[in-house]
């Protein structure tokens, strides 16, 4: 009787330690579950694609005043070849 007595408090005190060493992996299973974890991926996704269309924007914008800068070059020199 005592060995099984000593064996369920061996297992219950088991028991408590995975539990407080795995709380962290069920608060992510809660919020797998609860549908938190999509959430938070979904606005990490959105703001990552608005960093990139940022970027992106500031590059196209960069080549097109190059681009000017150089036809604005270009007429400037046709015209004193004109003259």
């Amino acid at each position: 009787m005592k060995k099984c007595f000593h064996l369920c408090i061996l297992l219950a005190m088991s028991f408590f330690i995975v539990m407080s060493i795995g709380c962290d992996s069920g608060k992510k299973t809660i919020d797998q579950v609860t549908g938190n974890e999509d959430v938070k991926q979904y606005q990490k996704s959105k703001e990552d694609i608005d960093n990139i269309v940022d970027k992106q924007t500031e590059r196209l914008n960069s080549i097109n005043k190059d681009e000017t800068d150089d036809e604005l070059e270009d007429e400037s020199y046709d015209e004193a070849d004109e003259e």
